[in-house]
């Protein structure tokens, strides 16, 4: 959506040429949202979850991505990323929100790289990256070179980025190459590889909203159930109060509960966190604002909202998202941990109700204050 609403850019002019301007790019990736739960059985207007506000400003690439992007390439300083190479890399995805949104609008994904692929030849320069500000280095005159330019950039992130740890998988038809740099856990040294797994972060909302609605299908709760109702005492303290918060509140980030990730000085105090322990963070702060009265992104949400599926159910949270999600669909590397495995494994600082999914990339060892804002769950 960022690239399709960067007036000028070429990949805007390239998108805009195939009839996919910002607001068709909109639509495409709401029809898949809205497919993709209709798969597993749930209907969004049925519950009447509201819709995104796309109006309110345009898209941009998140800081998280730029920041990416800037360590990955800011040291070639030999030709600028262009916006349509980032398209390209987009489009070169045969799996995920992007291929499935692109088919269902009816657009033909190969062609439309291939009209990238075209506009990039006829370019003398890779034009400048409006989003990253991020430079790469210049064409490769084989294969070979471009991994090792590859390699370079990695070993790059890992020694001026301050990363534990990289890797990157490059897929050209039946080929495939690997390359990594840093390690994978900073304690005992040992190296990434491509059968590692890594933490999708707040990816897992969608898991746990969607556990959420299957439920309210099945009459076993009802997105009008308050909080304590199902969590007693839970949500209380500094004026938070679990009756006037009910379970559409917690999915549509309307509660007003405090995110829990903003007090990293309370999350740094212990090395690992049970759900219980991140609620408690929450409500030792004020509300962000009266329940129901607007929109303010907590995480605390979705922790609760775990919590409800737990009490609903009587079972682990995992084993809901694996029984009614990960298996039916063949997810077969995705994984939301128990608190055996946590047991097991370690528990990474800040961890609670963690999903994680195939390559790229394990944990890495960090600090008690390297937590993800989603859930409680670390990033890779």
């Amino acid at each position: 959506m960022s690239l399709a609403a960067d007036q000028g850019s070429t990949a805007q002019r390239v998108l805009a040429s195939a009839g996919l301007d910002h607001a068709a790019v909109r639509e495409a990736l709401d029809r898949e949202f809205e497919h993709s739960l209709s798969m597993i059985g749930v209907s969004p207007g049925a519950y009447d979850l509201p819709r995104p506000n796309h109006a309110s400003r345009q898209p941009k690439l998140g800081a998280s991505a730029r920041l990416a992007l800037e360590r990955s390439f800011a040291s070639a300083r030999k030709k600028d990323l262009g916006s349509a190479h980032l398209l390209l890399g987009i489009l070169k995805a045969h799996i995920g929100t992007v291929p499935r949104a692109l088919a269902l609008a009816g657009v033909d994904q190969a062609e439309l790289a291939d009209r990238v692929r075209q506009t990039l030849s006829a370019r003398s320069g890779a034009e400048p990256a409006k989003a990253a500000g991020a430079v790469a280095e210049s064409a490769p005159d084989s294969k070979a070179e471009g991994y090792e330019a590859i390699r370079r950039l990695l070993q790059q992130a890992v020694a001026q980025g301050g990363l534990p740890g990289i890797l990157a998988e490059v897929r050209d038809g039946d080929r495939q190459w690997f390359g990594t740099a840093g390690v994978a856990d900073t304690r005992t040294g040992r190296e990434r590889s491509q059968q590692d797994r890594f933490r999708i972060g707040s990816i897992s909302k969608t898991f746990v909203a969607t556990v959420v609605l299957q439920l309210a299908a099945e009459g076993r709760l009802s997105l009008d159930d308050t909080a304590e109702q199902w969590l007693p005492g839970v949500v209380h303290g500094h004026h938070h109060d679990g009756s006037s918060v009910n379970i559409r509140m917690l999915l549509n980030h309307t509660s007003g509960i405090f995110n829990y990730t903003d007090d990293q000085e309370a999350l740094n105090r212990s090395e690992t966190h049970t759900p219980e322990s991140l609620v408690r963070i929450a409500v030792s702060h004020p509300p962000t604002l009266t329940p129901g009265s607007g929109w303010a992104y907590s995480n605390t949400n979705y922790v609760l909202a775990g919590m409800i599926i737990e009490r609903a159910t009587g079972r682990a949270l995992a084993e809901e998202i694996a029984e009614r999600i990960s298996r039916p669909l063949g997810l077969t590397g995705t994984t939301c941990r128990t608190a055996a495995t946590r047991r097991s494994t370690g528990h990474t600082p800040g961890t609670t109700q963690s999903c994680s999914g195939p390559t790229p990339a394990r944990r890495s060892t960090t600090r008690p204050s390297s937590i993800h804002p989603c859930s409680g769950q670390p990033a890779a």
